[in-house]
């Protein structure tokens, strides 16, 4: 028998302590402003084609739900980014809004014949630099990576496939919580051209030239109800003025949406007008004027002369 031979110990090294898997779906800052219906809140941009001018139109609400209450002439949504070009804003989070803003009139500051192409380039650029620096700062800046592409480069390797995979998802649905609405002029000799584009999550256009106006916020969606009954594209500038106003007033019914109101008229000469407040004020008092009316007299005996027969035999008549 040979005698056994005793394999020499061998030390165990200590296992690595595996990285700290992120937070399961924890609700980010905008997620949380959203639940607590804290969205800021209507904004509306109207083309007066004849009159070569934009209306714009929009309140000055910061709203934070139930629990914190609002501030109705709290903030003003209407910016110059150019010599002929502005910029509207509606948030769920509002602090990444202030740096945006001004990065994009730092970048367009040296350039007063942007057009159009060039100002959509660089507030899409200075959008999804900002929507990605937002998703770096609350996913991976914990880890030590300062940009996606590293994360990209070595994350694979460094987290493993499953949890590689889970933060890339959470990258990936990542909302900045910012919609932008832009509008302005091409530079001479094509400055009756008149643009409205708007730019969304993580940095993509939306072109509204051809319905000549364009809306964002809460109240968004009964604004453009409003603006689309109308059908739009208004030539006249006493028409787009009061048909901006009313879609903002018809839009105070939703979440968020104050009172306070700015209105705007553009000029393609870069020059900027106010409609002052007691005017906004004495249009409110004519629109709801305006609701309170019946229906038209020619209406009535149109409907009066096609359903006779039925209120007879509803209501009683002379064929009863």
């Amino acid at each position: 028998m040979y005698p056994l031979r005793r394999l020499p110990k061998v030390e165990k090294k200590p296992a690595r302590k595996p990285f700290p898997p992120p937070p399961k779906r924890l609700p980010d800052r905008v997620s949380l402003y959203r639940k607590m219906g804290s969205s800021v809140t209507v904004c509306i941009a109207v083309k007066a084609r004849m009159d070569h001018c934009i209306i714009t139109v929009s309140d000055k609400r910061l709203s934070y739900g139930d629990e914190l209450g609002a501030a109705d002439n709290a903030a003003t949504k209407a910016h110059q980014i150019g010599r002929r070009w502005g910029i509207l804003w509606s948030a769920d989070d509002v602090s990444p809004v202030n740096e945006l803003l001004r990065e994009i009139h730092y970048r367009l500051h040296d350039k007063p014949n942007a057009d159009r192409s060039l100002v959509q380039e660089i507030v899409c650029a200075a959008y999804n630099e900002a929507q990605q620096k937002a998703a770096v700062d609350r996913y991976l800046l914990r880890f030590g990576i300062h940009s996606v592409a590293e994360f990209r480069k070595t994350g694979l390797a460094e987290f493993g496939p499953e949890m590689f995979g889970q933060i890339m998802g959470e990258i990936g649905s990542f909302d900045l919580g910012v919609q932008l609405l832009v509008h302005g002029f091409s530079p001479p000799p094509f400055e009756s051209f008149l643009h409205i584009f708007e730019v969304r999550n993580p940095g993509i256009s939306f072109d509204h030239n051809l319905e000549g106006y364009g809306v964002i916020g809460t109240g968004g969606s009964l604004a453009l109800s409003s603006l689309m009954i109308r059908g739009g594209g208004f030539a006249d500038f006493d028409d787009a003025v009061y048909r901006a106003l009313e879609a903002k007033f018809a839009a105070e019914t939703a979440s968020g949406v104050g009172r306070a109101t700015t209105v705007e008229i553009h000029a393609s000469n870069g020059t900027t007008t106010h409609l002052p407040t007691s005017a906004i004020g004495e249009l409110r008092a004519v629109w709801e004027a305006a609701r309170k009316e019946g229906i038209p007299d020619e209406a009535s005996n149109i409907i009066d002369k096609h359903t006779k027969a039925l209120k007879n035999l509803l209501y009683g008549g002379p064929d009863t």
